[in-house]
């Protein structure tokens, strides 16, 4: 069975050891989090700037780390053969 970790931007959890080994993370950037409503540019520019500190932290060990939005992720998954 194949694994993957995906986060969210409340879920940017310093202790890897949670994450499945050898498996992909996925850090997305859903547009719920940033569009439909007026959110605070401050709390945007958190949120964006946070996910990328974390995806260079993912880098750094050794993790797969790839930003994705989720209809792109869902396509992605179906072609490496994951199944709902």
């Amino acid at each position: 069975m194949k694994k993957t970790s995906i986060r969210f931007p409340h879920q940017l959890f310093k202790n890897l050891d949670l994450l499945p080994k050898d498996a992909p993370v996925f850090v997305v950037e859903e547009t719920l989090f940033f569009n439909p409503y007026s959110f605070h540019k401050q709390k945007l520019l958190f949120h964006r700037a946070s996910m990328k500190y974390y995806a260079d932290y993912l880098s750094d060990h050794g993790k797969v780390e790839t930003e994705i939005g989720l209809v792109a992720m869902a396509r992605n998954f179906k072609r490496a053969g994951f199944r709902a």
